[in-house]
């Protein structure tokens, strides 16, 4: 039960048992079989599942961040006893129904839409009854669907905090505009409950770092919020604390939000495995998400200056 428990993804183990059973499980090469793991649903809820063994990670950037993930996602999922394979995608209509044609003759049911930079329309070319999908990260795409993502209102709030612990009076948000909307400004959101509406907001265009110097000087801040890393050296040098919303941006030695993105491939992939264990097939009509939190610390002993 106990090797169960770590194969299905359950909390009911604690951490040493689940690593000293994760290694295991290498030196053996076990590997699940999903089509077992259907007949051990059919025996609880007595419906015959016909199941896959493949899942589709839909590229939608190629960038290296969606590589990462997707390398966690194949990890995760020959731990399950899937093959992720990668299937590059654009939001052409006449090629997504291509692409949803060759998944569903080949029986590919789980399908895994990976990071994009905007939210994607026109997915009515994709005959949801036969699929389960689930997005990865903070896009959200219409029409929704089950999603797995940093949360980033937990980022920004803990943040504020983590900045006050390290001294800090007077924080300042400073984001490119249109970054907000890209995470529903869960950031903004996050930063105002972390200051309860006392904080100092300023949305940062890489291109008016002078600007922006004069704000904090004029307005006496001691403390930022950041993802964009032109930011600290500018900032330093007055005394200014500069926190990272991101592990992937931050400099060395500077506080950071400390979020790895494979989190996000193997929660999909244990996400999209329970989907089609029950058969839950198309999309919900209730919006649902899976934030991940990440915790804040310092890569050095950099914070020692102040």
């Amino acid at each position: 039960m106990t090797v169960s428990r770590v194969v299905r993804g359950l909390h009911a183990v604690s951490p040493q048992t689940v690593e000293r059973v994760k290694l295991a499980i290498n030196q053996l090469g076990y590997r699940p079989d999903p089509a077992l793991s259907a007949l051990a649903s059919y025996r609880t809820n007595g419906k015959a599942h016909n199941h896959s063994s493949t899942l589709a990670f839909l590229d939608c950037d190629g960038s290296e961040h969606s590589q990462k993930i997707y390398m966690a996602a194949q990890r995760e999922g020959q731990l399950l006893g899937y093959a992720v394979e990668r299937f590059s995608i654009v939001p052409e209509y006449q090629k997504q129904q291509r692409v949803s044609r060759v998944l569903f003759n080949r029986g590919i049911q789980g399908l895994l839409f990976g990071p994009t930079i905007l939210p994607w329309k026109g997915l009515d070319a994709w005959d949801w009854t036969h699929f389960a999908p689930v997005s990865l990260g903070a896009i959200a795409h219409n029409p929704h669907m089950p999603n797995v993502a940093m949360d980033h209102f937990h980022g920004a709030m803990t943040g504020c905090h983590y900045l006050r612990e390290l001294g800090c009076r007077r924080i300042g948000l400073v984001l490119a505009d249109w970054l907000m909307p890209r995470t529903e400004y869960r950031w903004l959101g996050g930063y105002i409950a972390g200051l309860r509406g006392k904080g100092k907001l300023r949305l940062h265009t890489p291109d008016d770092l002078k600007a922006l110097k004069r704000w904090v000087i004029q307005e006496k801040i001691d403390g930022v919020l950041t993802i964009h890393p032109e930011i600290y050296p500018l900032l330093r040098p007055l005394g200014v604390q500069v926190g990272f919303l991101n592990s992937v941006s931050a400099v060395p030695g500077a506080p950071h939000l400390h979020f790895d993105p494979s989190w996000i491939g193997e929660e999909a992939v244990r996400l999209v495995h329970h989907l089609l264990l029950r058969r839950e097939f198309g999309l919900d009509q209730k919006s649902k998400m899976m934030a991940l939190q990440g915790t804040w610390n310092s890569r050095s002993a950099d914070l020692a200056d102040r």
